[in-house]
């Protein structure tokens, strides 16, 4: 870890980590505007998949600073269980503003969240239940990286159909890319031996990756407020 890691290198991974943040808030704050009780965990939502990218970051740090002598692995282990109750969490909401828009009915169970909770629980505790069977395996993480993918992308896939009902091909470009630079990233993930060179161009993808998500949902957000401007303008005159 010390020999193809270094402290600037694990700051610059939190980059990423606040641009992902922004797209999240972005789209959390958008959600907010068409019904508030879904805003909510929306923003809950943002809250667990910052948490998420900032723990991860956080052990790279500890990392490099200790010349990988420390190695807290709760700050490791925690990304997947928390960015994929945040991305699952973050997808229903989506799903659920757009089924509203289009008058069709929402399974809320009594609470908008409670639907995601109970998908989110019900993998996370299957996940710890094989961490402590088979402690020397790694299907938990394989569990949780499932969670966590299929949150993701049905999380980017929801964001591409908002752009296009918006009509803002760009916001959709971007989404889109974002999730091809995910496959790519998951790919220079596998690629070994790990080299400077090699996890420099992995963070540096990832923080651009993440700069077209978080300025895709910017736009997203904006075009709201526009569209919210325009009918009072209409209603006032």
């Amino acid at each position: 870890m010390n020999e193809t890691y270094s402290v600037v290198m694990a700051l610059q991974d939190f980059m990423p980590v606040v641009l992902s943040s922004l797209g999240m808030l972005f789209l959390a704050r958008f959600v907010a505007r068409q019904n508030a009780n879904f805003g909510k965990a929306a923003h809950i939502a943002w809250v667990l998949t910052t948490l998420g990218g900032a723990s991860k970051a956080t052990w790279k740090l500890v990392m490099a600073m200790t010349n990988g002598e420390t190695n807290v692995a709760f700050f490791n282990d925690s990304l997947f269980y928390l960015m994929g109750a945040g991305f699952t969490v973050m997808a229903f909401m989506l799903w659920y503003v757009q089924r509203e828009a289009t008058g069709r009915s929402v399974p809320k169970l009594g609470h908008p969240a409670v639907l995601p909770i109970v998908i989110v629980a019900g993998v996370s505790l299957a996940s710890l239940g094989m961490a402590f069977a088979r402690p020397e395996a790694r299907t938990w993480y394989l569990i949780m990286l499932m969670l966590t993918t299929v949150g993701n992308f049905a999380t980017g896939g929801l964001a591409i159909r908002q752009s296009l009902r918006q009509q803002d091909r760009v916001a959709a470009a971007l989404f889109a890319f974002n999730m091809v630079a995910i496959l790519m990233l998951t790919g220079m993930a596998r690629i070994e031996p790990r080299t400077i060179p090699l996890e420099w161009a992995s963070q540096i993808s990832n923080t651009i990756s993440n700069g077209a998500f978080a300025y895709a949902a910017y736009r997203v957000l904006t075009r709201v407020g526009e569209a919210v401007r325009g009918v009072k303008a209409a209603a006032a005159s």
